[in-house]
């Protein structure tokens, strides 16, 4: 809620998925949070043609209720204007216009965020309907004016540390939930107790983060290159090899696995490996110096780590990427899959 009246200062608007049935007090919250943010717009249902021409000046906080991530057309359209909507100088075209949807926004829905690079912009809350034991009670309208009140502090808040705050990043989070560790605590720059306790708080999402990242199939590509190319006389390898390996791994996992070499082959040329033809048996890679340097600067880039077995084999490159002699990269682990 803080982070909202500094997010002209921000490079990453920070996001919030509220998400449960019926019952559970989604849109109580939403209520809330529209008397504490700033410059606060409440909308259920479809986004009207009026939010996307909104001053882009204005930076609105949008709290958009009875979302609907669905997989049809227009919850893509949706998606997509969200995602570029946490960057500023991003737009989109809506309505034959370019948009600039940049800022804080509440996303209620009663189904989660399914589109992986949309819910990894965001902090998510699950909410469950309450029994007649633990109703919760209806604002009244008397209750959200009194709250309301409490703008003209928060107001007052952001005009006398407005130049005081800066954005501090923790390199412990992966890159995404850095940028939103960064955004929620500007507000508490020197306050390293709220630092701590937003650190954890955000912990577990983290590494659901850095799990699915790893479920990537970019990233199960990567480990299963970084694994072959260390084997013994490795000179070549197939898109199809490199589908079965991971295929194998997924299902001893009990994992769905129908990666096909024709997608491995897609993959390896968006992380910048041109297959070609191997001889009559297919498509593949030469295991050149300069592509097994590449496969080692993704492996880096990506976070994976290489084992350490007790008898590593010397790899000069490996030396070079992680400090240290290694061995093939360990399989995913169960975790690293669920």
């Amino acid at each position: 809620m803080l982070s909202t009246w500094f997010v002209d200062k921000l490079t990453f608007a920070p996001y919030l998925c509220i998400y449960g049935p019926q019952g559970s007090g989604k849109t109580t919250l939403l209520r809330l949070l529209h008397c504490l943010c700033r410059r606060s717009v409440l909308i259920a249902g479809p986004i009207p043609p009026a939010i996307h021409s909104l001053p882009a000046l204005l930076r609105p906080t949008l709290l958009l209720d009875e979302l609907q991530f669905n997989g049809t057309h227009k919850a893509q359209t949706l998606e997509c204007w969200l995602r570029a909507g946490n960057s500023p100088g991003v737009p989109v075209a809506m309505g034959g216009h370019l948009v600039d949807g940049f800022g804080a926004k509440v996303l209620c829905s009663r189904q989660p965020v399914v589109d992986t690079a949309l819910a990894s912009r965001a902090l998510h809350i699950s909410m469950v309907p309450l029994n007649n034991n633990s109703a919760l009670l209806p604002l009244a309208e008397d209750d959200l004016q009194e709250i309301a009140a409490i703008q003209s502090l928060l107001l007052t808040f952001r005009l006398l540390h407005y130049w005081e705050f800066g954005v501090s990043y923790d390199s412990s989070f992966v890159p995404r939930m850095e940028a939103l560790a960064g955004a929620l605590m500007l507000p508490f720059w020197e306050d390293q107790e709220t630092h701590l306790a937003l650190r954890e708080a955000l912990a577990e999402q983290n590494r659901d983060a850095h799990l699915e990242r790893q479920n990537e199939p970019e990233c199960l590509v990567i480990w299963a290159l970084f694994d072959m190319c260390h084997q013994e006389n490795a000179s070549k390898v197939f898109c199809g090899q490199i589908a079965s390996r991971i295929n194998a791994t997924l299902k001893s996992l009990g994992e769905e696995a129908d990666l096909k070499p024709r997608a491995v082959g897609a993959k390896l040329k968006t992380l910048g490996l041109k297959t070609g033809g191997l001889g009559n048996i297919g498509r593949g890679l030469k295991l050149t110096s300069a592509v097994r340097a590449r496969i080692h600067e993704l492996a880096q880039a990506y976070g994976m780590r290489p084992s350490s077995d007790p008898k590593p084999t010397i790899c000069s490159l490996c030396m070079k990427t992680f400090g240290g002699p290694s061995q093939a990269q360990t399989k995913p682990s169960e975790d690293n899959t669920k």
